[in-house]
């Protein structure tokens, strides 16, 4: 849908829990990626490779609990006893990030299936297949191209230390691993991908996001990323809280569609008008009735 779908930043000061920041679209409830008040970052992928045909088991939608355990969790090790404890359906990964940890956590589910591991390296990166779970299904091609990109760019310039626009670049790439060159817009096999609704880079030890939207650019004009504060959001809503309090008492408004019931305007009983020679090419019932209705008139 390109940019027809439009992309949000949900900032989220729930009654019951941590104030938190979900990005999502239009219409989507909670997010896949996000981070709270308390330093924790969320982010996730989806996993092609453990597709189950038919009917899905019943569970929370992804994006429900990655608002859950950002609302309800502050550390990595409450998130991941809480998303044990989870009612799940479908196949994710998730990776969590904590301000104030030292490592990385990755987990993969399946269902009531989970994976975790804790990477031994401060960098660690997934795309569309499962690396602790086993396939179910063949790798898709595009995940694997990106996933061995990302392994070659990060083999060249280690695994630690990398700064936001070192990040920023990698999501820029356009490498196509497929056609062993740089294309000039993006595909499903390049790192940023053809149909990627925006790009995240979250630093929560410094207070800032790095956000951009998938416009269509080139190699030569990759997008620009626009810094966003952390702490700067969360005040932001605690201002929209006290000041958008409605003096009738209402919350919010809601629009709805209806049909409305229209008469059709009055139409002449005969619209035709022909005058001239007529040749009508072909047989069957609908050349019999046109030559019946234009021999009547």
């Amino acid at each position: 849908l390109g940019d027809k779908l439009r992309r949000l930043v949900q900032v989220r000061d729930p009654d019951d829990g941590l104030p938190h920041v979900l990005f999502s679209t239009s219409g989507q409830l909670g997010g896949l990626n996000g981070f709270n008040q308390a330093g924790l970052c969320i982010t996730s992928t989806l996993l092609m490779d453990r597709f189950h045909p038919g009917v899905p088991n019943s569970g929370w939608l992804h994006a429900h609990i990655v608002q859950t355990l950002l609302q309800q969790t502050a550390s990595i090790p409450d998130a991941v006893r809480l998303l044990r404890e989870m009612p799940r359906c479908g196949a994710w990964s998730l990776c969590l990030s904590d301000r104030n940890a030292v490592r990385l956590m990755y987990l993969e589910y399946d269902g009531d299936q989970l994976w975790e591991r804790t990477p031994t390296n401060g960098c660690f990166f997934s795309t569309n297949h499962a690396l602790l779970a086993e396939h179910l299904q063949s790798v898709p091609h595009g995940s694997r191209h990106r996933y061995e990109r990302l392994d070659e760019i990060f083999s060249s310039n280690g695994h630690d230390g990398h700064s936001a626009e070192f990040v920023q670049s990698i999501l820029n790439d356009v490498f196509d691993r497929e056609r062993g060159r740089v294309v000039r817009h993006p595909t499903m096999n390049t790192i940023r991908r053809s149909d990627t609704q925006a790009s995240i880079v979250m630093c929560p030890g410094s207070d800032e996001v790095w956000v951009a939207q998938n416009f269509k650019a080139g190699p030569e004009t990759p997008r620009e990323f626009t810094r966003l504060s952390m702490s700067e959001l969360f005040e932001s809503a605690d201002q929209a809280e006290e000041s958008s309090e409605p003096a009738d008492g209402r919350v919010m408004h809601r629009f709805v569609l209806r049909t409305v019931e229209q008469p059709l305007p009055d139409m002449p009983t005969s619209t035709w008008n022909l005058y001239g020679p007529v040749v009508i090419l072909g047989q069957g019932k609908l050349a019999a009735e046109l030559t019946r209705r234009l021999s009547s008139n």
